[in-house]
Formats: C-alpha cells, structure tokens, sequence
C-alpha cells in the first residue's frame, strides 16, 4: 500500500483507525475474518466487506480512505457499492450499531439525526411460489443538527416530516443495496 501513513506504525493499523472512525457513520459493513475465511471453503456463503482505496488529496499525496463495500461471490470480487448502497446492506445485515444519517428538508434545510438503536427484521414468505420478503426496521434516532439560515422552532408535524423523510431515505439506501 503506498499511502502516506499518518500516525500509524502500518497500513492495517491505519485500516483499523479508518474503521473504527466509519463505526459513528454507519456507513461500514461487518465483516471478521473468520467469515471471510469460511466463505472460502463454502461456497454458499457470500459477503460484503469493506472497501479501501487511496485518494490523492491537493498535494498528490495518496491517502487512504474506507467507504462503501466490496462484494464477494464464491470467493471472487464481483463487484462495488457506494457508500449509500452501503449503508443499506448495513441495515439490512442488522449491523447498525449508531451513527448519523443526514437528509434534505426543502423549507428548512440539511438535518442531520444520530442513530442510537435500530433493530431489523426480515420476514420470508412464499406467495404463489415466489418468496415474498418484508423489512422492517425499528430506529431509535435523536436530532442533532439542523442547518437553517435563521433559527427554527419545531412543530409536532415538523417532527413527523422528519420521521417520514429519515424513513424515506433509509428506505431508499435499502432499494438501492438490494437493485
């Protein structure tokens, strides 16, 4: 790896410090080695794990960065997600563990909301034959920054948009991870 190490002894060890830094966005997926060397051996098991690339910054230098996720079939790279998609493999794998998501209100602006829980289900059922998957996720979130131009004070109903769009968007990551 040619990038410039920071504070680091080595390149795993500035990986790991990248990683653990990601842990607050969500935006991350789980992987031990210990899955990644059974999915080896077993051809079933497929994975996601995280993606690493360098990045020059204004002065050429290459840095390393960590965001989306690589996929594996039967042992092979068979592809990348961005980081959004990424994010919605994390929620779908029940591998949220906090973090925060950001989204678009139009009259008032960027909010951003920090994740303290989320807890996904998937239920499976076969209708006519074909497998009928439902979602659920259950997201405790709290608001923690909202950039407005003047100062706001929220409504109830404000409070319910903002519900609807988190939902919408974590929604969307989902259907952009599964396409």
């Amino acid at each position: 790896v040619s990038s410039k190490m920071r504070n680091s002894i080595n390149p795993s060890e500035e990986m790991l410090v990248l990683a653990q830094g990601t842990d607050y966005s969500a935006e991350i997926v789980r992987t031990q080695m210990l899955q990644l060397q059974k999915s080896i051996y077993q051809p079933m098991e497929d994975l996601a794990v995280p993606a690493v690339s360098l990045e020059k910054d204004e002065d050429g230098n290459e840095n390393m960065t960590m965001d989306g996720c690589a996929l594996l079939e039967d042992d092979r790279l068979v592809g990348f997600l961005s980081p959004e998609e990424t994010i919605g493999v994390v929620y779908l794998k029940d591998q949220v563990k906090g973090g925060v998501s950001s989204f678009e209100m139009d009259d008032i602006g960027q909010v951003s909301v920090e994740v303290l829980r989320s807890d996904t289900d998937i239920d499976v059922r076969f209708v006519d034959g074909q497998p009928e998957f439902t979602v659920r996720v259950d997201c405790e979130a709290t608001l923690q920054e909202v950039n407005a131009p003047v100062p706001i004070e929220f409504s109830e109903e404000d409070y319910s948009r903002m519900n609807e769009l988190f939902s919408q968007d974590l929604k969307q990551h989902m259907q952009q991870a599964l396409d």
